[in-house]
């Protein structure tokens, strides 16, 4: 279920789901939960000693109770543990009530990522690898029908693993609102929450509808903000935004093209952004649509530099 903004993560242990969820719940604003460490706070104990007293079985049940309490939240990421999506009823609250991911990764991968750890009851084995080849066998079939996304955690670094999940998340909430025009039952179209960096952003602009905000990561942005045929509402406003704090998203203007190009907009809300005129002899922002205006437009905390025109 692509419209919500809860974000859910299922994968095998050590797929990253912790450590992935972290991060991206600090790039949106979001709370962030893991499961098994919400077990383990209100039992007192670790998995390995509720396995040892309670059976699988019974840590299980503890588990589908946690995730069904956590996933009526809104707005959270959560990180599930591996075996979640044995349980049917934990599949079924989880696909219909936020996005689901499944981070995927290659069992010889995962044992050399928990070869180790000595807190994975499943994996105190003569042969660890050999339980993770079972365990992929078992499950990879229930996570891929509960996701939404499937990304390929491999070897790449958590960070760039973040930023191909919100290009795939923010590509999966217009995809969403797409198939609902087609079906007809739009309605007013839901907004959205987009985030994008230097290598995407473009592709998301014409895309934009009242009430979406596009999210911009700090970084440079050489190819220019150009924001044509865009019609927020005042009640519903098109926002395009920077972050609010630390490292800018700075815009940097080319030869012959001013850095921001307004062609009939209206409602539009700009902030956050650096706008970084390199000594061209550009406009920082211009409306040049001639007959079509540009309406409504709000700036706020822009830093405008070296531009010489």
């Amino acid at each position: 279920m692509i419209p919500s903004r809860n974000i859910f993560l299922v994968g095998l242990m050590g797929s990253g789901k912790t450590t992935i969820g972290k991060i991206l719940a600090r790039h949106r604003g979001l709370p962030f939960f893991d499961s098994d460490h919400e077990i383990v706070a209100r039992c007192g104990v670790s998995i390995p000693t509720i396995f040892e007293i309670e059976t699988e079985a019974g840590f299980r049940r503890r588990e589908s109770c946690v995730i069904n309490e956590l996933s009526q939240q809104q707005g959270i990421v959560l990180a599930t543990g591996g075996g979640a999506v044995l349980a049917p009823e934990n599949r079924i609250n989880l696909k219909s009530r936020g996005t689901v991911v499944y981070l995927r990764c290659q069992p010889k991968e995962l044992f050399m990522r928990t070869r180790h750890d000595k807190n994975r009851p499943l994996l105190q084995t003569d042969d660890p690898l050999k339980k993770l080849k079972e365990l992929y066998a078992a499950r990879h079939a229930l996570y891929m029908d509960t996701a939404d996304i499937v990304l390929d955690s491999g070897r790449q670094s958590a960070h760039a693993l973040v930023r191909r999940l919100e290009s795939s998340l923010s590509l999966a909430a217009i995809g969403s609102r797409l198939a609902a025009i087609c079906c007809g039952s739009a309605g007013m179209l839901a907004a959205a929450d987009i985030y994008a960096g230097p290598r995407d952003y473009r592709e998301f602009l014409p895309r934009l509808v009242a009430g979406d905000r596009l999210f911009l990561s700090a970084g440079d942005y050489p190819r220019g903000l150009p924001l044509q045929r865009l019609h927020g509402t005042a009640e519903r406003p098109i926002v395009i935004s920077g972050p609010a704090s630390g490292q800018r998203a700075r815009f940097i203007a080319r030869p012959g093209a001013n850095t921001v190009s307004l062609v009939d907009v209206r409602h539009i809300h700009i902030r956050n952004l650096e706008l970084d005129g390199g000594n061209q002899p550009v406009d920082a922002l211009k409306a040049e649509g001639h007959a079509a205006y540009a309406d409504f437009v709000t700036l706020e905390n822009l830093y405008i530099h070296d531009h010489a025109a």
